[in-house]
């Protein structure tokens, strides 16, 4: 009988309408023109933006997600993960507690390289790669969570005075033991880039590639990305070390993000005046000013960045 009498109040589509229904009908949308008013530029707050964003770049490799995933992994035993095999890759699935006390609930995939020709280059690259979705939580409390990809190598050419390196970070990764450590996983940071690096001894030489961003970074940038960045030294016949090829994108605390293109091209010669470590600064595709960086933390180091 209640929902009869429910049913009985409802409005029917074919009943009148209220007096007031012409408010409720759709109005013509009319476009409106964005204003000639140059948006606010606090040149200050992006450059130092953009100087965190630098600063932080080389330090998101792959090597502390890595070692948490060794530490954890290590508490296993005999029965606990299940170990497969596929297509030669050897990986575990289960969801299971060690006799450690370690509790193992997804899947993982971890590969060793040693001396392979991965592209066909001839360089020899040796390292780690890990591929998983899971949870993996010690006796202690401590846990590790893997929710995309990751590996970190280094390679050999041709030229035994050549050194390169490849970290790629892609996906959501944890491990809270990392705590009071001083890398990206300790202080919140989330990468989802492609770090590439090579270093010439004899030549003095050295130069990176940076294509990704990071999202949790305190200060004036909450986060940050940079598309198709390449910066290398003279010694290996750059046009400009003093800021690379590509763009970077900044999200400041309110949420604005500002795009900063830099004057060094993908090939060619440049204008020495451009030079100057300096790019243009647009906001949703309206130019509003530069900003200049130190990019030297870039090429500051030997043999390998990290």
């Amino acid at each position: 009988m209640l929902l009869l009498a429910l049913s009985a109040c409802q409005p029917t589509l074919d009943g009148p309408l209220p007096d007031d229904a012409s408010a409720t009908e759709p109005q013509p949308w009319e476009y409106q023109a964005p204003t000639d008013q140059d948006p606010d530029y606090d040149a200050a707050m992006v450059e130092a933006a953009l100087q965190q964003a630098i600063d932080v770049a080389l330090q998101l490799h792959a090597g502390p997600a890595l070692e948490g995933y060794r530490q954890v992994v290590a508490a296993a035993d005999a029965d606990c993960p299940d170990w497969y095999e596929q297509d030669g890759n050897v990986f575990w699935y289960d969801y299971c507690t060690s006799e450690q006390g370690t509790l193992f609930d997804g899947y993982g995939f971890f590969y060793e390289y040693d001396q392979v020709d991965l592209d066909g280059s001839g360089t020899l690259w040796s390292g780690d790669s890990l591929y998983g979705v899971a949870t993996i939580t010690t006796a202690q409390g401590q846990t590790f969570h893997a929710g995309g990809g990751l590996q970190l190598l280094t390679g050999q050419g041709a030229d035994p005075e050549s050194h390169a390196a490849v970290s790629d970070v892609a996906g959501g990764f944890l491990w809270t033991a990392a705590e009071g450590a001083d890398d990206w996983l300790s202080e919140g940071l989330v990468p989802d880039i492609y770090l590439y690096s090579v270093d010439y001894p004899t030549y003095d030489g050295r130069g990176v590639y940076v294509d990704g961003g990071v999202s949790g970074m305190p200060g004036e940038a909450t986060a940050a990305l940079f598309t198709e960045a390449l910066l290398f030294s003279e010694a290996l016949g750059s046009v400009c070390a003093l800021e690379p090829t590509g763009t970077a994108q900044i999200r400041d605390a309110d949420g604005t993000w500002w795009m900063v293109a830099f004057d060094t091209p993908e090939e060619g010669g440049m204008d020495a005046a451009l030079c100057d470590g300096c790019g243009t600064v647009s906001l949703a595709g309206q130019e509003v000013g530069t900003a200049c960086a130190d990019f030297s933390p870039w090429l500051d180091w030997e043999l390998y960045p990290w």
